[in-house]
């Protein structure tokens, strides 16, 4: 089973520390996707959004619990 662990927050907040660390301590690997590896990769075009201010929340909108 797959796990997901969004870290958001200001930017040089910490998040990428903060994902290192975790990676350095887990008992199992995952990968560390930062949404500067998606814009540089192509994957997230951050002009597809012009008005990134309105749809930024949907973006992170919260999702709901997995009931797996």
């Amino acid at each position: 089973m797959a796990l997901i662990l969004f870290l958001h927050g200001a930017s040089s907040s910490g998040k990428s520390t903060l994902a290192t660390a975790l990676r350095e301590q887990a008992s199992r690997p995952f990968l560390h996707l930062s949404i500067d590896h998606l814009r540089d990769s192509g994957a997230w075009r951050p002009a597809d959004y012009p008005d990134w201010p309105t749809a930024r929340p949907a973006f992170f909108a919260e999702l709901p619990p997995h009931a797996g």
